[in-house]
């Protein structure tokens, strides 16, 4: 996984299926897409992986405590070979060039890289 989302969330009162849920619903609503893998630092898991909810997670040393970087594996998002969805929500949109969720649709230009929809 060359990118994710990073999740924080140190509520003692969730366990770690619940936690991995939430960090793979935003990433669904931010993507557009299903993550299928998620990295924790390895003091929270008890085995090296598990599988919680289609979503594999694995223990890392370097991700912090309370932390999910949530993504998708390299593999399995080459062979979907597709463009991501327009998000959804009433005033959103994906930039064509980055693939960045915006906010403003009115915006001049791309908050990320400045693509204007004119220029390449």
């Amino acid at each position: 996984m060359q990118e994710g989302l990073l999740w924080f969330d140190a509520d003692p009162k969730r366990d770690l299926t619940e936690k991995v849920a939430r960090a793979a619903d935003r990433y669904q609503v931010k993507f557009g897409r299903r993550p299928n893998l998620c990295y924790v630092h390895t003091s929270a898991l008890e085995l090296s992986s598990v599988e919680l909810g289609g979503v594999r997670v694995v223990g890392a040393e370097n991700v912090l405590r309370h932390h999910f970087w949530i993504g998708e594996e390299e593999d399995a998002r080459a062979l979907k070979d597709e463009a991501p969805p327009r998000a959804s929500g009433k005033g959103r949109y994906i930039c064509k060039r980055c693939k960045a969720e915006a906010l403003d649709p009115s915006a001049a230009s791309c908050w990320n890289c400045g693509y204007d929809g004119r220029s390449e």
